[in-house]
């Protein structure tokens, strides 16, 4: 092989080829095997009836399996198919792809788009083959829509019956959480055109994927570094709702933190009615305006007044009383244009609305003590803008069904417990007496000699005597 290959790459492909081809062909004998084995302990009303191919995709390639099929009659006279070794594999009837190959596709589309997963898939596998994009597409419902079943019955224990789910135990003062929204576009049902017809061009609907970002403070990247990064950062997303969001967004860091042991939550915003709303789920909550939003509205409210700006901004820095705000606000009405005044009546508004939230929190009185290291708060942009804009929006994407659970996969991979929930959704595990077998199954493939599918028994050399089998037994005689 080192002689017939061009270059290094091409050698590592054909070696990796051949590898899962041995590999293949070893499975399949071992599964054969066992599927013997398992015929020897088949339980008693049992009838077989024949044998029957399976195909199964696997991260090596396409593994094909001929196993026994079993006839079962049940006491009500229904009668039903069996296949011991499916059974015993944890294997559900009618898939064709294995758990493995499964899990790299959902975590592949979990990270880009799905045709890129697919592609990605292809690439990965020895033959070059390797599911659609729409099959992947399916897994992710799937597996997400699962995720999202078994949290909707544990947020209902919880403020319904009041069964408080087991939490990680840390014990949490001062608990940093952001909120933000991402826009993205939905899909319309498809209408068909008439001939001659011209469809009147609609704007795209737009949903939101709301985010929370949780932290407990930060820590230089390394001792002698001038960035910093977040201390245990957890990212919960959801669609829907605010009631839905938040009661999710509390269940889910039950599982992060001693909820009930926190003294104090900083809630960031840019003072949007469903992120006010968290002010009613999070303990001993306190609002804050995100500075970003608020520099912005600023800056559109007193558009082309650069002075009022530095005013405001000076009375928001120093922790000013609202009357003094308002004062700066309301001469700036009385000296504007009439174009500039419904922009700094709206500036008012806004500002009133989120009042409680201006001063920023290392300004006022806390339950805990103010800390050397707290620094200004706006992490959910930057944590809005790479794993999620880049994954959700871009590209022409619009989403339909598949949207709130590939959320839910990409909340769990940015809590890193991903692969966690895979392993749950990977199916039954194998049988008690797969062991048993599965050691009887191997000393027969062990102890198998090269010749023993040539010692069988043939219908023709048994029986009376005649010209053909004396020929047969002549030829089966080694000659010298």
């Amino acid at each position: 092989m080192l002689q017939e290959q061009p270059d290094f790459k091409t050698l590592e492909q054909r070696i990796w080829e051949a590898t899962a081809d041995a590999a293949r062909r070893e499975l399949r004998q071992a599964l054969e095997a066992l599927d013997g084995a398992l015929m020897a302990r088949r339980p008693v009303g049992l009838r077989h009836c024949g044998w029957k191919r399976r195909v199964l995709e696997s991260l090596i390639g396409r593994i094909e399996i001929r196993r026994r099929r079993y006839r079962e009659t049940l006491p009500t006279g229904e009668v039903r198919w069996r296949y011991l070794l499916d059974e015993a594999l944890g294997l559900p009837p009618e898939v064709t792809v294995s758990p493995g190959l499964r899990d790299r596709g959902i975590a592949a589309a979990v990270r880009g788009p799905y045709r890129q997963a697919a592609a990605e898939l292809r690439r990965m596998r020895p033959d070059g083959r390797g599911p659609s994009h729409g099959a992947i597409h399916r897994w992710v419902c799937q597996v997400g829509e699962q995720r999202l079943g078994q949290e909707a019955v544990q947020v209902a224990a919880l403020f319904e019956d009041g069964v408080v789910p087991p939490s990680a135990g840390e014990r949490v003062e001062v608990l940093f959480a952001e909120a933000d929204e991402l826009r993205v576009a939905l899909q319309r049902p498809k209408r068909r055109r008439r001939i001659g017809e011209l469809l009147p061009q609609r704007r795209a609907r737009r949903g939101e994927v709301r985010l929370l970002v949780c932290h407990q403070g930060w820590a230089r990247r390394h001792p002698g570094s001038s960035e910093y990064q977040l201390v245990r950062k957890h990212v919960h997303g959801a669609v829907g709702d605010a009631d839905a969001f938040w009661r999710g967004a509390v269940l889910s860091l039950h599982g992060y933190c001693a909820l009930e042991q926190v003294r104090c939550t900083i809630l960031n915003g840019d003072g949007a009615a469903w992120i006010r709303q968290g002010l009613e789920y999070l303990p001993h909550c306190e609002f804050h305006l995100d500075r970003w939003h608020l520099w912005q509205a600023v800056k559109a409210g007193a558009s082309g007044q650069p002075a009022v700006q530095r005013q405001v901004y000076a009375t928001l820095q120093r922790g000013g009383a609202w009357t003094e705000l308002e004062a700066v606000l309301q001469g700036a009405v009385r000296r504007a244009s009439p174009s500039q005044r419904d922009a700094l009546r709206g500036l008012r508004e806004y500002l009133w609305a989120n009042r409680d939230g201006l001063s920023d929190y290392r300004q006022r009185s806390l339950p805990v003590a103010r800390r050397a290291e707290w620094r200004g708060l706006g992490a959910a942009e930057a944590n809005v803008d790479k794993p999620w804009a880049e994954r959700f929006t871009k590209r022409g994407m619009s989403w339909g069904r598949g949207l709130a659970p590939l959320v839910r996969l990409v909340s769990l991979q940015q809590q890193g417990t991903l692969q966690a929930w895979l392993d749950v959704c990977r199916g039954r595990p194998f049988s008690p007496t797969l062991r048993e077998a599965a050691r009887t199954g191997s000393r027969v493939v062990t102890h198998e000699e090269p010749t023993a599918w040539l010692q069988v028994r043939l219908p023709a050399l048994a029986g009376g005597q005649s010209q053909l089998r004396r020929t047969l037994r002549a030829l089966r005689q080694p000659r010298a």
